[in-house]
């Protein structure tokens, strides 16, 4: 796929998040970054084009209204490719001629982290879902790759002409898998895609982009802002642990110091509006109000108080899946990662040095997918 092609970075936070959003806008700005960077916040944010949020957007707790900002506001431009990044990321070195990368090997991306059905696995199980009824509703829905491997829904690209196709089959594969009673969050959704819209799926795997992307889950980061210092990435699903070094750190455990930082950089006089209703639908909610302004610590608050909310009722929906037997992969042989007591191996941080050679598998290659979405996508 051609880079010449506009990229545009954006991103959608409210709340105290809107302070995170400000540290990942200056942190690409800082280290360079001068392409397009759209977001959508409660309040301004600087070195960004600024849209306030669209009070007709539902806020799911599943965060399927990522897809709605995608198609309704996104998407518009034509031939655009478009990098959402959630506002927990921050950078620390220059992305500008990494990020076109993403779309060489066809229209969406995100990173596939662990695998969930091999050798390595020790994870048993995924949004509560055992690794083996996972991978048989994969296969189900039409995914034909061997190795099944989650993903992040916090970083991925679409490009404008394919954002409509992806939200659909995004909510095909939620309404698929609900009916076998599974309520899954869009990042299982984001996986799924990423499988079937790659021919090679292997080009998506996270190891092959550690000079670019990681996710730090555990804590490595002691809560700091990353500094472009190595850390220990502990893989989800395998245990597997490596030293890296990636340009954008997915700081998910580093939030306070990423919020302090932000709200440096806005300064003082900052008056967040209130977040909008987080709810359990995954529609547009028919409403025409706007957020109204009200003083920061309410809207922290309140914040807090929607996203302990949002949790609970997640947890209560996934309940009824944790009984569930695992068929190809006992529980017994899979225990739960400790991030402390796995060996660490150290990688190459730098792009030059990355592993780039072919994954070598047995399985089939993800064929003749446009043929095969013509089939499950309706008109």
């Amino acid at each position: 796929m051609s880079k010449e092609r506009e990229l545009i970075v954006w991103s959608v936070a409210w709340g105290e998040y809107s302070f995170m959003l400000q540290s990942l806008v200056s942190s690409l700005r800082r280290t360079g970054f001068k392409g397009r960077i759209v977001v959508f916040a409660d309040k301004p944010i600087k070195d960004a084009e600024y849209r306030p949020l669209d009070s007709s957007i539902e806020l799911d707790q599943l965060q399927f209204w990522k897809f709605e900002y995608l198609c309704k506001h996104m998407a518009k431009e034509p031939g655009k490719n478009l990098v959402f990044i959630d506002s927990d990321h921050y950078v620390v070195r220059n992305v500008s001629e990494l990020l076109p990368k993403l779309f060489d090997h066809g229209p969406w991306h995100s990173f596939l982290e662990g695998p969930m059905n091999t050798q390595h696995t020790r994870r048993a199980d995924w949004w509560s879902c055992p690794n083996a009824e996972f991978v048989s509703m994969c296969r189900d829905f039409g995914v034909m790759q061997g190795e099944i491997r989650n993903s992040n829904g916090g970083f991925w690209g679409v490009t404008s002409e394919f954002a409509e196709t992806s939200k659909r089959v995004a909510h095909e594969f939620h309404e698929f898998a609900r009916k076998r009673g599974h309520v899954f969050p869009e990042e299982v959704s984001i996986a799924v895609m990423t499988h079937m819209f790659t021919e090679d799926h292997s080009a998506r795997f996270a190891e092959k982009w550690l000079h670019m992307w990681g996710t730090e889950w555990t804590g490595a980061l002691a809560d700091k802002v990353p500094d472009g210092n190595p850390w220990k990435l502990v893989n989800y699903m395998s245990g597997e642990a490596s030293l890296v070094n990636p340009a954008i750190v997915h700081a998910m455990r580093s939030k306070n110091a990423l919020i302090n930082l932000g709200r440096s950089i806005a300064g003082d006089s900052v008056i967040l509006a209130e977040p909008q209703q987080v709810t359990a639908g995954t529609g547009p909610a028919p409403t025409s109000n706007a957020p109204k302004p009200g003083c920061s610590a309410c809207a922290r608050k309140k914040q807090a108080m929607l996203e302990a909310a949002a949790k609970a009722k997640l947890e209560e929906s996934m309940k009824a899946a944790q009984d569930k037997p695992i068929v190809e992969v006992q529980a017994a042989t899979m225990p739960a990662v400790d991030p402390e007591s796995v060996q660490t191996k150290v990688l190459s941080t730098t792009q030059a040095d990355v592993v780039t050679e072919e994954k070598t598998t047995s399985a089939p290659k993800q064929g003749g997918l446009i043929s095969r979405l013509k089939g499950m996508i309706k008109g």
